[in-house]
C-alpha cells in the first residue's frame, strides 16, 4: 500500500536476541525486508493440450533487510551475531513492524580521510520463534496518525491488500468500491 511521501527521520531498528540485551546503531540507511511469493508452480501434465498451466505458491519468503550505520567499533565488537530474537522497526507517525530474525553480519566500510566512517549490516528474517520451532510471521502496528492514499495503486495491488485485510469479494470489486472497503477495514483495525 503506497503512502503519501513521508520523511523517515527518527526511524529505528532494535534487535533483541532472546535472553539478551537490545542492540541498535546510529542508522544512516535502512532497507526493509521484501515479501516474495516465489516462482509459479508448474502444473502442466501430459493431458495438457495447448497451454502450460501454473499455480501460485502458498508460502511467502520475507527477505533479508540491510542497513548502513555510523561505524562504532565497540558496538560491532559486541554485536549479537547469529542470535535469534525480535527485530522491531519503528517509523515515527507511521507504525511499528515486529519480525523474528537475527543479525547476520556487520562489516566496516572503507574508511578514508574527510569521510564519515560507516559500516553495513544484514538482518535475516526467519519467521520462526527463537527456538526455531514455531512459525511466527511479521506483525504491523499502525500508530493511526497517517492516512494512506490508495487511489494511485494498480487494481491487482488493491486486491492483494483487500485479501490480506479479509475484505469480502476483494477479487471481483472494481477499484472505487474496493478502496472504500479497504479503508473501512483499516479503520476497523485502529
Amino acid at each position: 500500500m503506497a503512502e503519501r511521501p513521508f520523511e523517515p527521520t527518527g526511524t529505528t531498528v532494535v534487535i533483541t536476541p532472546t535472553g539478551g540485551s537490545a542492540f541498535t546503531m546510529e542508522y544512516i540507511t535502512i532497507t526493509p525486508p521484501g515479501w516474495d511469493g516465489g516462482e509459479a508452480i508448474d502444473t502442466t501434465t501430459l493431458g495438457t493440450v495447448k497451454y502450460r498451466t501454473k499455480m501460485a505458491p502458498t508460502l511467502i519468503d520475507i527477505g533479508a533487510m540491510s542497513f548502513t550505520a555510523e561505524m562504532d567499533p565497540a558496538k560491532i565488537h559486541d554485536a549479537p551475531i547469529n542470535l535469534p530474537g525480535v527485530i522491531v522497526i519503528t517509523i515515527p507517525d507511521i507504525g511499528t513492524w515486529t519480525l523474528q530474525g537475527y543479525l547476520k553480519s556487520i562489516t566496516g566500510d572503507q574508511m578514508q580521510v574527510g569521510e564519515r566512517a560507516t559500516c553495513s549490516g544484514e538482518i535475516v528474517i526467519t519467521n520462526t520463534s527463537s527456538d526455531g520451532a514455531t512459525e511466527t510471521g511479521p506483525t504491523w502496528t499502525s500508530t493511526g496518525t497517517r492516512r494512506y492514499d490508495l487511489a494511485d495503486q494498480p487494481l491487482e495491488q488493491l486486491r492483494l491488500l483487500g485479501a490480506s485485510l479479509g475484505v469480502e469479494n476483494y477479487a471481483t470489486l472494481e477499484a472505487g468500491p474496493l478502496i472504500a472497503a479497504i479503508n473501512a477495514a483499516i479503520a476497523g483495525l485502529e
